[in-house]
């Protein structure tokens, strides 16, 4: 019997190779793609070949690998696709983020590749119109091209092979329907376990990101160790080990002159040494969570990658360590690292520790004014008091915190209490009170009649307000007019995340050093809890990140008052200030304390009826 080439192709069994032996034997780089046209060799990437063999274990399921960039995976993924065309025909469907992303993959990429490719070429069909940029039929099987937001390309076919690249940067739904993971794996339902292979790849982004909840979710997983070219000793290649001259801060200077340091014997370990150490590498299991091994993933950092040295590791470290979207960028694409949601996150006793020798109410001699911060509540006012020195980096020192009950208890804290400076008096120089949440009318009508332009009222917002920490709008206006009442009440809109950025770095300097956060001595766990109540995180919206800070306590009224006695500081222009101190002595302050508390008694809050009382 006479039978075509094609169906002499369509009958031949497979070879019985791996995923490497087929590339190592029928595979080929092409120049568009490619740093280094020609022959693939998995020996320059030899951490890829575990990773590609695995595909043809029929115990194994699903396959996640998530990875830095350039360590040649994409690469890996091209090579899954030949081999099933060549060796184990089943139709395949290839998941990117976009629809761009998948034409620009298949246009620039695997279509080159499968015409570079002499046994891959050959079984297309002879049909021109067969071979399109998201649809390619072979002679035995059908590769598909998807992209992650549109639902009919996901669920309208029966897939044996599942390839799902860069998925933490898909969207949590599909159009209207269900995540796009979950529906193109639904594809896979018609074929056993044995017989369907899932792929998942990504760099990392946040711990809550698709690939590292897939990472972890794995029976198995791996982390590629090397061995030291002077003491043999294998170990994980880590980025604080990439090291440099400590005087040297020239990035392109360490670009070249940035070595390794073996963990074990400290070895200055070279560039030129890499590859070797790649060579003999192996995948340790760090984590095993059962004896099946469905699942299995692999986690490799981008200081594998032979494409890319430590020097420029190194370089790029330092040229993003101060941009934050810069230092994700890094932690992600090159240590393959999740970026950790919780930026800062402090300890009561470490705030407890910022406690020196001053008693509550006194004021330290490097002071030169004080402002106070107020959050409004319901049944009440929490309020801090700071005192606060003139240099560049506004050294501080908390010197009164707690809660008032009433507004006539607010005035006495504010006006008409003694802040001790050796044998003189300090007055607070302004307050900023809270208006945003509780009691907005009362707080307004308060400042109108006490402000002097001492007291503000301020709203309190997280957003930047015209690119400045703070800004003033004017409240009194006259009617019909836009034009502001002298005298009349102004609004401070404060951003609040400016402050709580700048109190969290203070609050990392050790106590009486420059720019420091000092507390008095009797500070307690009470404000401890409350100014570390929230914690900076990086939250994902669509697919841009944010960073917020988030609540995590029940109360944060000290770091909300925290903030508006800082931004009261700024207000002033603190900086710039030298010491004004009155020179009432003790005991005459004392009793005009105690005058002014009997005037209260019959002053306007206390007579007044209804809500304002």
């Amino acid at each position: 019997m006479n039978l075509t080439e094609r169906e002499k192709r369509v009958l031949q069994l497979p070879e019985g190779i791996t995923v490497s032996e087929w590339a190592d034997r029928y595979r080929v780089l092409v120049p568009r793609s490619s740093k280094e046209p020609g022959p693939w060799r998995t020996e320059r990437t030899p951490y890829l070949r575990t990773i590609m063999d695995t595909f043809c274990d029929i115990e194994v399921e699903e396959i996640v690998f998530c990875a830095a960039a350039q360590l040649g995976k994409t690469e890996a993924e091209i090579n899954f696709i030949g081999y099933v065309i060549h060796q184990d025909p089943g139709p395949l469907l290839f998941v990117f983020p976009t629809q761009d992303v998948a034409e620009g993959f298949s246009r620039n990429r695997l279509q080159p590749s499968i015409d570079a490719c002499s046994v891959l070429r050959d079984r297309k069909t002879p049909n021109a119109f067969d071979f399109q940029l998201l649809e390619m039929k072979f002679q035995s099987m059908t590769v598909f091209l998807g992209w992650s937001n549109s639902p009919a390309v996901l669920s309208s076919r029966p897939i044996r092979y599942l390839i799902l690249d860069e998925i933490d940067k898909y969207p949590p739904f599909s159009g209207k329907e269900a995540d796009p993971i979950a529906l193109a794996k639904k594809r896979t339902s018609t074929y056993t376990k044995s017989f369907k292979k899932i792929i998942y790849t990504s760099t990392p982004t946040l711990e809550t990101g698709n690939i590292w909840r897939q990472l972890q979710s794995c029976n198995v997983i791996y982390r590629y160790a090397v061995p030291c070219p002077y003491c043999g000793e294998y170990q994980f290649l880590q980025f604080q080990n990439i090291k440099w001259p400590k005087e040297e801060k020239d990035p392109e200077i360490i670009r070249d002159i940035a070595w390794y340091e073996c963990e074990k014997c400290h070895a200055h370990i070279k560039e030129s040494e890499k590859q070797e150490m790649l060579t003999q590498g192996k995948w340790e299991i760090v984590e095993e969570k059962s004896t099946k091994r469905r699942k299995v993933g692999f986690h490799l950092s981008g200081l594998y990658s032979p494409f890319v040295t430590w020097g420029e590791i190194a370089a790029e470290f330092l040229e993003a360590k101060d941009d934050p979207a810069l230092l994700m960028d890094f932690v992600n694409s090159r240590l393959a690292e999740p970026w950790k949601e919780v930026i800062e996150k402090r300890k009561e006793e470490e705030i407890l520790c910022l406690r020196g020798n001053l008693d509550p109410g006194v004021v330290p001699p490097q002071a030169v004014a004080l402002t106070a911060g107020v959050d409004t509540q319901e049944d009440g006012f929490y309020y801090v008091i700071h005192a606060w020195a003139n240099d560049l980096d506004l050294t501080t020192w908390m010197i009164r915190y707690g809660f008032a009950h009433n507004w006539e208890e607010l005035e006495l804290i504010l006006f008409y209490s003694a802040y001790r400076l050796d044998d003189k008096t300090i007055p607070i120089m302004r307050a900023f009170i809270d208006s945003g949440g509780h009691r907005t009318d009362e707080v307004y009508e308060w400042v109108r009649r006490n402000g002097r332009g001492i007291v503000y009222a301020i709203k309190g917002m997280s957003t930047k307000t015209s690119g400045v920490p703070f800004r003033e709008s004017i409240i009194d206006k006259y009617p019909g007019k836009n034009k502001p009442i002298p005298g009349g009440l102004r609004l401070i809109l404060i951003n609040t995340d400016y402050y709580k950025d700048a109190i969290n770095r203070k609050l990392q300097i050790e106590s009486g050093q420059s720019g420091s956060w000092n507390l008095h001595k009797a500070t307690g766990m009470d404000y401890a809890t409350q100014i570390i109540a929230e914690e900076k995180r990086r939250i994902r919206k669509g697919l841009r990140y944010y960073e917020e800070w988030v609540q995590v306590a029940t109360q944060n009224h000290y770091l909300d008052a925290s903030v508006y006695a800082f931004c009261a500081a700024d207000h002033l222009q603190v900086r710039y200030l030298q010491p004004i101190i009155t020179e009432s002595p003790p005991q005459q302050t004392q009793q005009i304390i105690q005058q002014q508390r009997r005037h209260l008694k019959n002053s306007w809050l206390s007579r007044r009826p209804g809500w304002l009382r």
